[in-house]
């Protein structure tokens, strides 16, 4: 990976450690092998570096993505380099007040 990335993505790019992740609570990996140790500590995840710093490997991390165990949902999601804009707090309050009225 190029410097400073954490793996690749599915699309053969470097991960930004910033880039927020989402990891599968339920542990795919074989009982009792080293992969199912570290993915149980590396699961809670929410960042690329969390994932490195709570013991994944960068293997543990490509091997993860191409499987589905690992999602990135950060702003490689919608495309390298996008961040959604930012909404104002009296948006977000209208948005939660009507999302929760059924």
């Amino acid at each position: 990976p190029e410097n400073g990335a954490c793996g690749l993505s599915p699309s053969r790019e470097p991960i930004d450690p910033s880039t927020a992740i989402s990891v599968k609570r339920e542990n795919p990996k074989r009982p009792g092998s080293a992969s199912f140790d570290r993915y149980e500590q590396y699961k809670i995840a929410m960042t690329a570096q969390q994932y490195l710093d709570l013991g994944g490997t960068r293997s543990d991390l490509n091997y993860d993505l191409g499987r589905g165990y690992v999602r990135i949902i950060g702003p490689e999601a919608a495309g390298i380099g996008e961040v959604p804009p930012k909404r104002k707090t009296a948006e977000l309050s209208e948005a939660n007040v009507s999302e929760a009225s059924y």
